[in-house]
C-alpha cells in the first residue's frame, strides 16, 4: 500500500482515479490475451490473408470507365467485321449468280447456233452463201473434195447432215459393210457349186 500511496503521491483524485482505470483494464485485457491467444492469432491472420486478396471495390471510377470504354470499343468492332463478312458473302453469291446465269446464256446460245439454227431464212441468203464458198474453194476437185471432207467430218455438221439422210450414220456403214460381206460369200459359195450334167 505504500509504494501504491507513493505511486500517486502529489495526484489529483482524478488523475488517480484515471491511472487506476487504465491499470484495471490492462490487466483485463492481458488476462482475455492469454485466455484467448490462439483464436486472436487465428483472426490476425485471416485479416492478413484477406488484405492480400484483391479487392475489386477498390478499383477507382477511371480504371472501371476505362474497362467499360474497352469493353464497348470491342463490341463495335465484333459487329463491324460481322456486318463486311455479310457483305462480302453477299456479294460473292451475287457474283456466281451472275456468272452462272451467263454460262447457262452461253451454252443456249452456243447450242443455238450450231444445232438447232434453221440455217438460211430464204433462198437469196441461201445461193449468196454458196456463192462465197464456191469462191473461196480451190479449183481444183481433187483438192475442193478433200476440203469438203474435213468439213462433213466434223461431228456437229456430220450429226446435221446425217438426220438430213445425206451421210450415213456409223451404224448404217456397218450394217452396209456386213451386207456387201455377205454378198460377196454368197457370190463365192456360187462359183463352186457345180451344175450337175444330163
Amino acid at each position: 500500500m505504500n509504494s501504491a500511496g507513493s505511486q500517486f503521491h502529489g495526484l489529483s483524485h482524478k488523475k488517480i482515479a484515471e491511472l487506476k482505470r487504465k491499470a484495471e483494464k490492462k490487466e483485463k485485457n492481458k488476462a482475455y490475451y492469454e485466455k484467448n491467444c490462439e483464436s486472436l492469432i487465428e483472426n490476425t491472420k485471416e485479416r492478413r490473408r484477406q488484405s492480400r486478396q484483391p479487392d475489386l471495390r477498390s478499383q477507382t471510377c477511371v480504371s472501371i470507365k476505362e474497362a467499360q470504354k474497352r469493353i464497348k470499343a470491342k463490341e463495335i468492332r465484333a459487329k463491324k467485321r460481322a456486318v463486311e463478312q455479310e457483305k462480302r458473302t453477299k456479294v460473292r453469291e451475287q457474283t456466281r449468280e451472275r456468272v452462272r446465269r451467263h454460262c447457262e446464256k452461253a451454252k443456249e446460245s452456243n447450242s443455238l447456233t450450231t444445232d438447232e439454227s434453221p440455217g438460211f431464212q430464204n433462198r437469196t441468203s441461201k445461193k449468196c452463201g454458196t456463192d462465197k464458198v464456191q469462191h473461196a474453194l480451190p479449183a481444183t476437185p481433187r483438192k475442193k473434195a478433200q476440203i469438203l471432207k474435213t468439213v462433213i467430218e466434223s461431228p456437229r455438221t456430220r450429226k446435221i447432215l446425217e438426220e438430213e439422210g445425206l451421210v450415213k450414220t456409223p451404224e448404217e456403214e456397218n450394217q452396209t459393210k456386213a451386207l456387201k460381206a455377205l454378198a460377196e460369200d454368197v457370190n463365192e459359195g456360187l462359183q463352186h457349186v457345180k451344175v450337175p450334167m444330163n
